[in-house]
């Protein structure tokens, strides 16, 4: 009688453990800050980053929005892009601050170039005090090691 206790308590064991690892596996897919898994979207930003031409890799990035538009690695290489573009054309940040500010709202350390390339952003765009706030408190979540 007693070996059957002893049965009965490793195999609640067992089922709780492999109860618990899968919940732990799912929790991981629903990781709105992983890497994208999708083969069309993986394939797109690989070929993104092949590219040469600056336009051809901003169209690529693009296209990874239209099939997952909540992709938070594909809203950060896109702000990124789109804050080259804008910086050597001249032009204003407004489209690359949206996607960083995507990727921020989901993912506040997700790269450390986030909080820097935003700061940068709305230093240029005229907001000084929220440049500030962003470049500063960006890295909050980030440990700074010394190179001495």
């Amino acid at each position: 009688m007693m070996k059957r206790w002893g049965g009965m308590i490793v195999c609640r064991w067992m089922v709780a453990s492999l109860a618990l690892a899968s919940v732990d596996a799912f929790a991981q897919d629903e990781d709105p800050c992983a890497l994208p898994t999708d083969k069309k979207i993986l394939k797109l930003l690989e070929d993104a980053a092949k590219a040469k031409d600056p336009k051809d890799r901003h169209l690529k990035l693009k296209s990874t929005l239209e099939i997952d538009a909540e992709c938070v690695e594909c809203n950060f290489r896109l702000g990124l892009s789109a804050s080259r573009i804008a910086r050597e054309a001249g032009k204003g940040f407004a489209n690359a601050i949206k996607y960083l500010e995507a990727v921020e709202a989901k993912c506040p350390t997700y790269h450390s170039d986030l909080p820097y390339t935003l700061g940068m952003m709305r230093y240029a765009e005229g907001a000084l005090e929220e440049g500030e706030r962003v470049h500063v408190a960006g890295y909050a979540g980030y440990r700074l090691v010394s190179s001495h």
